[in-house]
């Protein structure tokens, strides 16, 4: 897996689906080294209680791990809201600090 860089992500929201128990299966594969690599926060999301990823790296942007279990929709509407409130309250603090 590789890791993801540009100047325009502020944020991610993650879904691994099924490649979760891989991940867990062969933590050598390299996902959470590419996690830790990631240069935005992220916002991880599952259907399923039990699916989500280890915190074995050294990631410090991780914001939220949602699970709705049994409706993957949710999960994405509630990580979505929480990445906008995240954003917005950084914009807000740029203001802040550019007109001080």
């Amino acid at each position: 897996m590789c890791s993801v860089k540009s100047h325009t992500t502020e944020f991610v929201l993650l879904d691994p689906g099924d490649l979760t128990s891989q991940v867990h299966a062969h933590p050598e594969a390299g996902l959470a080294g590419a996690l830790d690599k990631l240069p935005s926060p992220y916002i991880e999301v599952h259907e399923k209680f039990g699916m989500e990823l280890e915190r074995g790296g050294s990631h410090p942007a991780r914001v939220a791990t949602v699970i709705i279990n049994g409706n993957i929709g949710s999960s994405y509407r509630i990580g979505l809201g929480i990445a906008l409130r995240q954003l917005n309250a950084e914009r807000r603090h740029n203001d802040a600090e550019s007109s001080s």
